[in-house]
Parts: C-alpha cells; structure tokens; sequence
C-alpha cells in the first residue's frame, strides 16, 4: 500500500511496538514532514489514530500542537 493510497483512507490507525520504533514515531509526530521519514506525511491526514506501546512512545512529549498524550 502507497502513500497516496493511505492519505485516502477515512481512517488511518498507526500501531508501534518496541523501543526500536520510538525514534520512528518521535520524527512521524513531532518532525517535519520529509521523505526521510515517511511516516510523518499521516501529520496532514484528516483522522489519525496511534496505538502506542510505552516504549515505542517513549520520547514523545507530553504535548503535541497543544493535544495532552496520554500513557496508560
């Protein structure tokens, strides 16, 4: 499946697991958009879900453009 393919979707749910993914989902999130990482194109999508084990979002913020990330 394709970016564009993605970006069409009505919505996108993005699942990370592991310490290994956390520097992944840090540049999807919090970085420019860049082709460098490809997963930060989901920033312009109209509904994006993230389901984050704790280590895999363990260098988030506690807030994002003003959304409270939430840990349980």
């Amino acid at each position: 499946m394709g970016i564009e393919t993605i970006m069409m979707a009505e919505h996108v749910i993005l699942l990370a697991n592991g310490r290994n993914k956390a520097e992944a989902v840090y540049k999807a999130v919090c970085g420019d958009v860049t082709p460098e990482a490809p997963a930060s194109i989901l920033q312009l999508h109209r509904d994006v879900a993230l389901i984050l084990e704790k280590q895999a979002a363990s260098l988030l913020p506690v807030t994002i453009r003003g959304v409270q990330i939430t840990i349980k």
